[in-house]
C-alpha cells in the first residue's frame, strides 16, 4: 500500500470541472512533482491533501487513513504531519522571522520558550539562514522569505512537505538554492514531498517521479528521464511549451 493514495477523485466548482476520476499513488520518502497547465488543478490537489477542500467523490488515504470523512477536529492530527511551503511564503509581516518559524510550535507543541528558540535556530540553520531570528520579513529578499517559510514548514518535524510553486518569482541562483534545499530536506528528514510547479527545470532537478494533470486526470507518471523522453503528445506539448490552458 502506498503512503498517500488518491482514488477516483472527482471535484468541480459549479460548471468548472477539475477532476474526473483522478488516481495517484505516492510512496513514502519520495519526491513527486505535479505538473500541468494553468487551471489543471495542481494547487487544488494540495488543498485536498491537507483537508482545506473535500472532493465531491473519492478517497484520499494517508498512511492507510481516509481523510475525506474526517471532521475538522480529526483533520488536526493529520495536519500536524504535514508542512507546507506556500507560493508567496505567507509569512506574517508584523512579527519577526523567529516568531514566524516558531508560530506552529507556540500554538500546538508542548515546548518551553527555550526549546522553541533552539528549534527555530536549528531550522534556520538547516535552510542556510542562521542567526536572523530578529529580522522582519520586510527586510528579507524573495529567496530568503522562501527559505524562512521552509524553516517554518519543517519546524514541526513533518512526515510530508507540500511545495506550492517553490521557485516562482525567484532568480536562477535562488531557484537553484531552493531546489537544493528540497532535495536536502528529503535526505535529512526522510520526508515525503509533493511539489506543484510549472518550472520544468526545477521539476526535473528535485523529482523522483513526475505526474502530469490533463483534463481532470493523471495523463502520465514517470521518472524525470521517462517524462523527459515521453512521446505522449500531451506531455511533449507541455514540456516544449506548446500547451497553455489545459
Amino acid at each position: 500500500m502506498s503512503f498517500i493514495e488518491f482514488t477516483r477523485i472527482e471535484k468541480a466548482f459549479d460548471e468548472k470541472v477539475v477532476y474526473t476520476g483522478l488516481d495517484l499513488s505516492i510512496e513514502k520518502g519520495e519526491t513527486i512533482t505535479i505538473i500541468g497547465g494553468s487551471g489543471s488543478g495542481k494547487s487544488v490537489l494540495l488543498k485536498l491533501l491537507v483537508g482545506l477542500m473535500k472532493p465531491d467523490t473519492g478517497s484520499i488515504k494517508i498512511d492507510g487513513t481516509d481523510i475525506v470523512p474526517l471532521s475538522e477536529q480529526g483533520l488536526l492530527s493529520v495536519r500536524k504531519r504535514i508542512g507546507m511551503l506556500f507560493q508567496g511564503g505567507a509569512l506574517f509581516d508584523s512579527v519577526s522571522v523567529g516568531q514566524n518559524v516558531g508560530y506552529g510550535l507556540e500554538m500546538h507543541a508542548q515546548m518551553s520558550e527555550n526549546e522553541i528558540a533552539d528549534k527555530v535556530s536549528h531550522c534556520l540553520e538547516m535552510v542556510g539562514l542562521p542567526g536572523i531570528e530578529q529580522m522582519m520579513p520586510a527586510d528579507l529578499s524573495g529567496g530568503m522569505k522562501k527559505r524562512v517559510a521552509l524553516a517554518r514548514a519543517i519546524a514541526y518535524d513533518p512526515e510530508i512537505i507540500l511545495y506550492d510553486e517553490p521557485t516562482t518569482g525567484l532568480d536562477p541562483t535562488n531557484s537553484n538554492r531552493i531546489n537544493h534545499l528540497i532535495n536536502e530536506m528529503r535526505e535529512l528528514l526522510n520526508v515525503t514531498s509533493v511539489v506543484v510547479t510549472h518550472d520544468m527545470k526545477s521539476a526535473f532537478a528535485v523529482s523522483d517521479r513526475l505526474a502530469m494533470l490533463f483534463r481532470g486526470r493523471i495523463e502520465a507518471v514517470g521518472t524525470s528521464k521517462e517524462i523527459e523522453r515521453s512521446q505522449d503528445p500531451v506531455v511533449r506539448g507541455f514540456i516544449e511549451g506548446n500547451i497553455g490552458e489545459l
